[in-house]
């Protein structure tokens, strides 16, 4: 997606908001009971402050989930940030690095 987020008054970007930004994720059902998902999140740039004199790098990263179904359980297990990247949320506080989850799911 592409956001134009620009003070009209002052011409500055506003902080917190990134031109670019793109989310996408890639389902592949390997069997009838294993779904394997590989997500991918983008974003360009971000300032921090209304003059645009603080800045927080654009990212990319990717998270990687498996799930096995066995009747009405779910076995899964995720690898969030999978190439262990540095990045930061637009406050500038640092993202969370790889990150592993792993558990069981029950339908009703």
């Amino acid at each position: 997606a592409y956001l134009d987020a620009t003070d009209d008054a002052s011409g500055y970007t506003l902080p917190g908001k990134a031109a670019h930004l793109l989310k996408g994720d890639l389902f592949w059902q390997v069997t009838d009971k294993l779904l394997t998902v590989l997500s991918g999140k983008y974003s360009s740039k971000v300032y921090r402050n209304r003059d645009n004199s603080k800045e927080v790098d654009g990212y990319a990263i990717f998270d990687l989930r498996a799930e096995y179904e066995l009747g009405r359980v779910a076995v899964f297990a995720e690898i969030d940030n999978l190439a262990n990247s540095t990045w930061h949320y637009a406050d500038g506080l640092l993202g969370p690095p790889r990150t592993w989850l792993a558990g069981l799911r029950y339908r009703w």
